[in-house]
């Protein structure tokens, strides 16, 4: 009667099942669950076990009084089974809070490498960032040395104060020319009563010349207006330049 209690004990716990719940293991979150579900299933099978002992214990307890010898011995063998099933019990409850320890530390490795890699990404675009702007400040540089007139330097200024100067003394000689003329115009008229028609003649004459020296002047200041346009507009690039390539020289010795 015994030996029918515990086959049919051992026999609850199906080894095709145990089988097939082995063989989802694929990761560690599977192996965990399927690991659990294999300690739900020994620990059902050992109550299921424990319940037909305690049975098998009691039924000898009524039948003890004629054969106490042999009940004796059942007895023992039925503690000593139900220690080991304990210690069983208690083993697969330690594996099985290992296991779900590690996996909680693999989920914790898992979010570190991922916060590690989205810190690699985003080092990575500053870095092309920081390659690109060198890369615009080099090309920079470049057009800074093809271009002529960024070369001359202080002599391309001074040249073009030159220039100023010489059309700002031409306007005071054509000025004073006029004023010359006018004086003169103005002693003849007085000196020579009775030529007041070829005085008056060379007046206009006279007048002409000057509204002719005054267009020519308003001529030059105009043009000395746009060539001061174009100096500003010059100065203006140049420092820029002169700004990106101190920008790319403080880029370089850090980088460096």
């Amino acid at each position: 009667m015994n030996a029918q209690y515990l086959q049919s004990a051992d026999q609850d716990q199906d080894p095709e099942e145990s089988k097939l719940v082995l063989k989802t293991f694929t990761d560690s979150k599977g192996a965990t669950f399927c690991l659990k579900k294999e300690l739900e299933m020994a620990l059902d099978a050992f109550n299921k076990l424990y319940v037909r002992l305690a049975t098998l214990i009691s039924e000898l307890d009524i039948g003890g009084c004629s054969q106490p010898a042999v009940s004796d011995e059942k007895n023992n063998f039925a503690s000593s089974f139900l220690t080991k099933a304990h210690a069983t019990i208690k083993e697969a409850d330690v594996m099985l809070n290992a296991l779900m320890e590690a996996n909680e530390n693999a989920k914790e490795l898992t979010g570190l490498w991922k916060q590690t890699g989205e810190e690699l990404m985003l080092e990575k675009a500053s870095f092309i960032e920081e390659v690109e702007h060198l890369k615009n400040s080099c090309l920079t540089e470049e057009l800074i040395h093809k271009i002529p007139c960024f070369n001359v330097g202080s002599g391309f200024h001074s040249s073009r104060q030159q220039e100023g100067l010489s059309i700002t003394n031409k306007q005071q000689k054509m000025w004073s020319s006029c004023e010359d003329d006018i004086a003169l115009t103005s002693n003849i008229s007085k000196d020579n009563n009775d030529q007041s028609g070829v005085t008056n003649l060379k007046a206009g004459e006279l007048s002409l010349s000057c509204d002719s020296l005054m267009h020519e002047n308003l001529s030059l200041k105009e043009e000395l207006q746009r060539k001061d346009a174009l100096l500003e507009g010059l100065h203006f690039d140049f420092r820029m330049v002169q700004e990106s390539a101190s920008n790319t020289m403080d880029i370089k010795d850090e980088t460096e």
